[in-house]
């Protein structure tokens, strides 16, 4: 029962992250960054591209603008300031989409707990739980699906080299069973995308400014 739910929900999800850092750039060096959220006019349509700059501003602050100013390393955003910076990260847009897809119906077969009392030979009542195998169908239908995919680009300003690419393309549908029933939002896949890219680039960073002092 466990093995098939776990099955279920993996392939309920995807995930294609492609990326390239260039080995030969000091990380160490950078004091300063600007980022910014590109939103093609393919991608927005009145909604989206509120949404996802109101998430971008919210995470840009927290998850990487505030760890870094720690190590004193500036993050500004593009509308702010563009001079005197040493990195630029360029976040593009690509896809960002919550639509519905249609989902087979599946059987499933599990162990259902039945109680029972008996008599055992000291005259004595018991409880006496046992399992028995049950069979049961899912209905399909049109279930929520979301798709989401951004580039990012690290650019190192004073020679212009890309110093570091992300591509990142997720989509996820919706968990269904008898038991629970949940609706993926692209903004969801949005979230966890920037989290997760402004946590490897504060990392890398961080990490490489404390070793360059603890050598120095």
């Amino acid at each position: 029962m466990l093995l098939f739910f776990l099955m279920f929900m993996t392939n309920s999800a995807f995930a294609a992250k492609q990326q390239w850092i260039d080995k030969t750039y000091d990380f160490s060096v950078p004091n300063s960054m600007v980022v910014q959220l590109i939103i093609p006019e393919s991608v927005k349509n009145g909604i989206i591209e509120h949404e996802t700059t109101e998430i971008f501003d919210e995470y840009l602050k927290e998850r990487l603008a505030d760890k870094l100013l720690k190590n004193k390393i500036n993050v500004f955003r593009h509308e702010d300031a563009f001079e005197n910076v040493d990195l630029f990260c360029k976040i593009t847009l690509q896809k960002y989409i919550t639509t519905t897809q249609y989902q087979q119906g599946y059987s499933i077969v599990e162990s259902v707990p039945q109680t029972n009392t008996v008599l055992n030979s000291d005259g004595m009542f018991n409880t006496v739980t046992t399992y028995k195998t049950e069979t049961k169908y899912v209905p399909g239908g049109n279930f929520p699906v979301a798709f989401m995919m951004i580039k990012y680009e690290l650019v190192d300003v004073k020679t212009s080299k890309i110093v570091w690419t992300r591509i990142d393309d997720e989509a996820k549908a919706s968990q269904v069973s008898q038991f629970f029933h949940t609706s993926p939002e692209a903004s969801d896949l949005f979230k966890g995308s920037l989290k997760d890219y402004f946590s490897s680039i504060s990392s890398k960073l961080i990490k490489a400014k404390k070793k360059r002092l603890k050598n120095s």
